[in-house]
Protein backbone atom coordinates (compact mmCIF):
# COMPACT_ATOMS: atom_id res chain seq x y z
CA UNK A 1 0.00 0.00 0.00
CA UNK A 2 1.40 3.36 -1.03
CA UNK A 3 0.61 6.64 0.80
CA UNK A 4 0.59 10.00 -0.96
CA UNK A 5 1.95 12.95 0.97
CA UNK A 6 -0.18 16.08 0.76
CA UNK A 7 -3.40 17.58 1.98
CA UNK A 8 -6.92 16.90 0.91
CA UNK A 9 -9.33 19.49 -0.35
CA UNK A 10 -11.31 19.34 2.91
CA UNK A 11 -8.22 19.92 5.03
CA UNK A 12 -7.36 22.98 2.92
CA UNK A 13 -10.90 24.39 3.21
CA UNK A 14 -10.94 23.91 7.00
CA UNK A 15 -7.51 25.56 7.30
CA UNK A 16 -8.59 28.55 5.19
CA UNK A 17 -11.82 28.83 7.19
CA UNK A 18 -9.91 28.93 10.49
CA UNK A 19 -7.44 31.48 9.09
CA UNK A 20 -10.39 33.62 7.95
CA UNK A 21 -11.85 33.60 11.46
CA UNK A 22 -8.50 34.68 12.95
CA UNK A 23 -8.16 37.42 10.33
CA UNK A 24 -11.69 38.71 10.95
CA UNK A 25 -10.99 38.86 14.69
CA UNK A 26 -7.65 40.61 14.20
CA UNK A 27 -8.64 43.34 11.73
CA UNK A 28 -10.42 45.64 14.24
CA UNK A 29 -7.46 45.39 16.61
CA UNK A 30 -5.08 46.19 13.74
CA UNK A 31 -7.14 49.24 12.78
CA UNK A 32 -7.08 50.50 16.38
CA UNK A 33 -3.33 49.89 16.55
CA UNK A 34 -2.64 51.86 13.36
CA UNK A 35 -4.94 54.75 14.45
CA UNK A 36 -3.11 55.00 17.78
CA UNK A 37 0.24 54.92 15.99
CA UNK A 38 -0.82 57.79 13.69
CA UNK A 39 -2.19 59.71 16.69
CA UNK A 40 1.13 59.31 18.51
CA UNK A 41 3.12 60.43 15.46
CA UNK A 42 0.97 63.55 15.07
CA UNK A 43 1.19 64.30 18.78
CA UNK A 44 4.99 64.04 18.70
CA UNK A 45 5.20 66.24 15.59
CA UNK A 46 3.09 68.94 17.22
CA UNK A 47 4.95 68.83 20.54
CA UNK A 48 8.29 69.04 18.71
CA UNK A 49 7.02 71.99 16.64
CA UNK A 50 5.92 73.83 19.81
CA UNK A 51 9.24 73.12 21.54
CA UNK A 52 11.18 74.21 18.45
CA UNK A 53 9.22 77.48 18.21
CA UNK A 54 9.79 78.18 21.91
CA UNK A 55 13.48 77.40 21.63
CA UNK A 56 14.00 79.57 18.55
CA UNK A 57 12.15 82.48 20.15
CA UNK A 58 14.36 82.26 23.24
CA UNK A 59 17.64 81.71 21.41
CA UNK A 60 17.10 84.51 18.87
CA UNK A 61 15.24 86.87 21.28
CA UNK A 62 12.50 87.43 18.70
CA UNK A 63 8.81 86.51 18.45
CA UNK A 64 8.18 83.26 16.57
CA UNK A 65 4.94 82.13 14.94
CA UNK A 66 3.58 78.61 14.61
CA UNK A 67 0.64 78.29 12.22
CA UNK A 68 -1.25 75.97 9.86
CA UNK A 69 -0.56 76.46 6.18
CA UNK A 70 -1.90 75.26 2.85
CA UNK A 71 0.89 76.98 0.94
CA UNK A 72 4.42 77.49 2.14
CA UNK A 73 4.70 81.03 3.47
CA UNK A 74 1.04 81.74 4.28
CA UNK A 75 -0.84 81.08 7.49
CA UNK A 76 -4.46 80.01 7.18
CA UNK A 77 -7.42 79.51 9.46
CA UNK A 78 -8.64 76.66 7.27
CA UNK A 79 -7.84 72.97 7.59
CA UNK A 80 -4.30 72.42 6.36
CA UNK A 81 -1.69 69.68 6.22
CA UNK A 82 1.41 71.81 6.91
CA UNK A 83 2.78 73.71 9.89
CA UNK A 84 4.93 76.82 9.45
CA UNK A 85 7.39 78.16 12.00
CA UNK A 86 8.94 81.56 11.30
CA UNK A 87 10.45 84.64 12.94
CA UNK A 88 7.80 87.34 13.14
CA UNK A 89 9.15 90.76 14.13
CA UNK A 90 5.81 92.46 13.35
CA UNK A 91 3.87 89.95 15.49
CA UNK A 92 1.14 89.79 12.83
CA UNK A 93 1.33 86.14 11.72
CA UNK A 94 2.38 87.10 8.19
CA UNK A 95 5.70 85.90 6.82
CA UNK A 96 7.36 88.97 5.32
CA UNK A 97 10.22 88.77 2.82
CA UNK A 98 12.72 89.98 5.45
CA UNK A 99 11.62 87.42 8.06
CA UNK A 100 13.23 84.02 8.39
CA UNK A 101 11.26 80.85 7.69
CA UNK A 102 12.52 78.36 10.27
CA UNK A 103 10.60 75.19 9.37
CA UNK A 104 7.84 73.75 7.23
CA UNK A 105 6.42 70.54 8.67
CA UNK A 106 4.36 68.35 6.35
CA UNK A 107 1.76 66.29 8.13
CA UNK A 108 1.61 63.04 6.18
CA UNK A 109 -1.66 61.73 7.49
CA UNK A 110 -5.37 61.77 6.78
CA UNK A 111 -5.92 63.81 9.95
CA UNK A 112 -5.59 67.52 10.64
CA UNK A 113 -5.21 70.00 13.50
CA UNK A 114 -7.81 72.43 14.71
CA UNK A 115 -7.03 75.08 17.28
CA UNK A 116 -8.01 78.20 19.02
CA UNK A 117 -5.72 80.60 20.76
CA UNK A 118 -6.87 83.04 23.36
CA UNK A 119 -7.26 85.74 24.46
CA UNK A 120 -6.65 87.01 20.91
CA UNK A 121 -8.34 84.29 18.78
CA UNK A 122 -5.70 84.33 16.07
CA UNK A 123 -5.08 81.71 13.40
CA UNK A 124 -1.50 81.39 14.63
CA UNK A 125 0.37 80.94 17.89
CA UNK A 126 2.86 83.61 18.90
CA UNK A 127 5.83 82.74 21.11
CA UNK A 128 7.83 85.45 22.86
CA UNK A 129 11.33 85.18 24.29
CA UNK A 130 11.56 84.50 28.02
CA UNK A 131 13.46 87.73 28.69
CA UNK A 132 10.49 89.91 27.73
CA UNK A 133 8.22 89.65 30.74
CA UNK A 134 5.71 92.24 29.54
CA UNK A 135 4.69 89.98 26.65
CA UNK A 136 3.00 86.68 27.25
CA UNK A 137 2.67 83.72 24.94
CA UNK A 138 -0.75 82.73 23.72
CA UNK A 139 -2.87 80.23 25.58
CA UNK A 140 -4.12 77.65 23.13
CA UNK A 141 -5.98 74.41 22.70
CA UNK A 142 -4.96 72.32 19.71
CA UNK A 143 -6.79 69.11 18.87
CA UNK A 144 -6.19 66.37 16.35
CA UNK A 145 -9.03 65.16 14.14
CA UNK A 146 -8.84 61.84 12.32
CA UNK A 147 -10.16 62.16 8.80
CA UNK A 148 -13.94 62.54 8.89
CA UNK A 149 -14.35 61.78 12.58
CA UNK A 150 -16.54 64.16 14.61
CA UNK A 151 -14.54 63.75 17.80
CA UNK A 152 -10.81 64.41 18.23
CA UNK A 153 -8.28 61.74 19.11
CA UNK A 154 -6.55 64.00 21.67
CA UNK A 155 -5.81 67.64 22.42
CA UNK A 156 -2.92 69.69 23.73
CA UNK A 157 -3.47 72.68 25.99
CA UNK A 158 -0.70 75.27 25.88
CA UNK A 159 -0.40 77.67 28.83
CA UNK A 160 0.98 81.22 28.79
CA UNK A 161 4.18 79.92 30.36
CA UNK A 162 4.63 77.49 27.48
CA UNK A 163 3.73 74.32 29.34
CA UNK A 164 1.83 71.69 27.43
CA UNK A 165 -0.77 69.28 28.75
CA UNK A 166 -2.09 66.37 26.70
CA UNK A 167 -5.78 65.54 27.04
CA UNK A 168 -7.13 62.15 25.98
CA UNK A 169 -10.76 61.09 25.52
CA UNK A 170 -12.66 60.53 28.77
CA UNK A 171 -14.79 57.47 29.53
CA UNK A 172 -17.52 58.86 27.21
CA UNK A 173 -15.05 59.33 24.36
CA UNK A 174 -15.06 63.15 24.64
CA UNK A 175 -11.95 65.31 24.54
CA UNK A 176 -12.42 68.58 26.41
CA UNK A 177 -10.57 71.87 26.63
CA UNK A 178 -9.15 73.40 29.84
CA UNK A 179 -12.65 74.52 30.88
CA UNK A 180 -14.30 71.14 30.35
CA UNK A 181 -16.03 72.15 27.10
CA UNK A 182 -16.14 69.26 24.56
CA UNK A 183 -14.10 69.76 21.40
CA UNK A 184 -15.48 68.82 18.00
CA UNK A 185 -13.99 68.34 14.56
CA UNK A 186 -15.37 70.28 11.61
CA UNK A 187 -15.73 67.85 8.74
CA UNK A 188 -16.15 70.29 5.88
Amino acid sequence: MRFERGITFYEMVVTLFIMGIFLACGLPAWKTFTERSHDQIMQNQLLQAIQFAQHESNSKSMPVVLCRSKKQGECTNELAHHLLIFMNKNKDGILQSKEQLLAVISLNTAGYFEWRSYPYYRSYLLFYPLQRIENHNDNATIWYCRGKSQSPGWSITLSKTGRTRINYPDKDGQVTDAHGVPLFCHTS
